[in-house]
């Protein structure tokens, strides 16, 4: 529904209530209200069915406002936000206890690891530390190199313009080395961008992508409003 269309309706009903919150500061006592005309029932029941859609767009709208919230977050709050959209969104069965420090891992149905995460908030670009923490939590937890990295990162924090998040470049050495690692670099932007992208696919259909891009080597998942790719898988 577009969204002045909603604006409208909202404007309406909020007249409507206001217009009949007016007539009820009349002396008519609750008694008296008891009687109903038939149209003033019909409006009355328009009025609540209005007031449930309205109630049930905002918290749809709400709904996809806190995903948003990964371009501004971090620590715990990144994390859990992340973890939600893997799980609710993109369908991957998501095992975020931190058992050897890593900040996440990708599992089967029988709990076997197929994806190792870890999800980090920066001013900054990232860095090579960055992606060799990852490798270190990798071995840590006795994952073969065979296991593919991927590291969310919602970087160039201090940036508040889509367009510049958007257009920031990563250094080609960082994503060289994450190549050389099986790690897969994600800004929460390029995320997001990805998100939008698969709106119209149902769940399995997004987490089969989803899963192809994270086993697709390591690199650099780079994304705008109407596509995305992987830099460096092809050409370190």
């Amino acid at each position: 529904m577009p969204g002045d269309f909603r604006a409208s309706i909202v404007r309406v009903v909020v007249k409507a209530i206001s217009k009949y919150r007016e007539n009820r500061r009349e002396d008519i006592p609750e008694w008296a209200d008891v009687f109903e005309f038939a149209e003033e029932a019909s409006l009355k029941k328009e009025w609540g069915e209005c007031k449930a859609r309205l109630q049930s767009i905002g918290e749809r709208i709400g709904g996809w406002r806190i995903n948003k919230s990964i371009l501004t977050s971090s620590g715990d709050a990144l994390r859990d936000r992340l973890v939600c959209i893997l799980r609710d969104y993109f369908g991957l069965t998501i095992d975020s206890v931190d058992e050897h420090r890593e900040d996440a891992k990708v599992v089967d149905d029988k709990g076997q690891t197929l994806v190792l995460l870890e999800f980090k908030a920066m001013s900054g670009s990232v860095g090579r530390k960055d992606v060799s923490q990852l490798n270190f939590h990798r071995d840590g937890a006795e994952l073969s190199d065979s296991v593919p990295g991927v590291l969310i990162v919602n970087c160039n924090r201090k940036t508040t313009s889509i367009g510049e998040r958007l257009g920031a470049e990563m250094d080609n050495k960082q994503i060289h080395y994450a190549k050389s690692q099986n790690v897969l670099i994600i800004r929460t932007i390029d995320l997001l961008c990805i998100m939008r992208q698969m709106e119209s696919r149902d769940v399995s259909e997004r987490r089969a992508e989803l899963m192809n891009l994270f086993s697709s080597g390591g690199g650099w998942l780079k994304a705008n409003e109407t596509s995305f790719e992987i830099i460096g898988a092809q050409n370190a």
